[in-house]
């Protein structure tokens, strides 16, 4: 497993415990292969912000809240996630002249 995978899950797992308070539960054959994906597409810095932008959304997203915290899940909302840092980026560049 490369080490940037293995550094992915790691910080999905601190980020589970800090927001959540229990430990994350890995499926490491689903998730490694989710994040040596993820890890192939994305540079790691993007990745981290994906992870940081899915773990704040669990606190005010009821769907998030019924299905819960996993690797899976938060592959279904990399779009999502991708869209709304691509509109911060658009409200960043507003009144850059």
């Amino acid at each position: 497993m490369p080490s940037n995978t293995k550094a992915l899950i790691s910080y999905f797992c601190n980020k589970h415990m800090e927001v959540l308070g229990s430990r994350y539960l890995i499926l490491w054959g689903k998730d490694t292969k989710i994040m040596q994906q993820l890890n192939n597409t994305y540079p790691i810095e993007t990745c981290i912000k994906l992870m940081n932008k899915f773990f704040a959304k669990l606190m005010t997203d009821k769907f998030l809240q019924q299905t819960g915290a996993s690797v899976g899940i938060f592959k279904t909302q990399i779009p999502k996630l991708l869209m709304d840092i691509s509109e911060e980026k658009k409200d960043e560049k507003k009144g850059v002249w």
